[in-house]
């Protein structure tokens, strides 16, 4: 007789690898295949402007991870960011909690294949992320859970974090785009 509670752990288990399309996915492939092509057209055009971004904003649970993964994993004309390539069109992170400025750039730092060996202030840490993304020629950098950057911080350390993205996506030589992803916190930070 077979174990009931092993046969539901292994069909939720089942469940939870499989990814269905649904409308709210369709949008944010569609956004998102704009913003790519639209940025690639104007590199080929050797336009350098602010590049675009795009933020996921959901409930826990409600799939923005999973999405996320599932459209870089699956699109046909994305390079995601691998040991195995020197360049990458995005390059994913998991913001650590409790972020500050100096973590989340330590953390894109080694991400991006560059671990950083000494003490260094978050202006000079995203100044190395910022190099980094440009040499590896990384067009998105996505942020899963970015609700946590102002977390706990107070109006000045949320205006630098603010500036130092920005900063990202309008550097002169390397503009690069974001892609935020959390909590309905993130929009409306308290």
């Amino acid at each position: 007789m077979a174990d009931p509670h092993k046969n539901v752990s292994e069909t939720i288990t089942r469940l939870r690898g499989m990814f269905i399309r649904h409308d709210r996915y369709s949008i944010l492939e569609s956004e998102f295949d704009r913003l790519l092509y639209q940025r690639r057209a104007a590199m080929e055009a050797g336009i350098v402007s602010e590049a675009p971004g795009l933020a996921l904003i959901g409930g826990s649970g409600s799939g923005k991870s999973t999405a996320l993964r599932w459209l870089f994993a699956r699109h046909k004309a994305l390079r995601p960011l691998s040991s195995d390539y020197e360049h990458a069109d995005v390059a994913s992170f998991l913001v650590p909690s409790p972020a500050t400025l100096k973590q989340v750039g330590t953390s894109c730092l080694h991400g991006l294949g560059y671990p950083l060996r000494r003490s260094a202030t978050a202006g000079y840490i995203w100044s190395l992320v910022q190099n980094s993304l440009c040499q590896r020629r990384v067009l998105f950098l996505h942020l899963d859970e970015a609700q946590d950057l102002h977390i706990n911080q107070n109006r000045p350390e949320r205006q630098a974090v603010v500036n130092t993205l920005k900063s990202l996506m309008q550097n002169a030589e390397w503009p690069t785009g974001l892609i935020l992803s959390g909590m309905p916190s993130l929009k409306y930070p308290s």
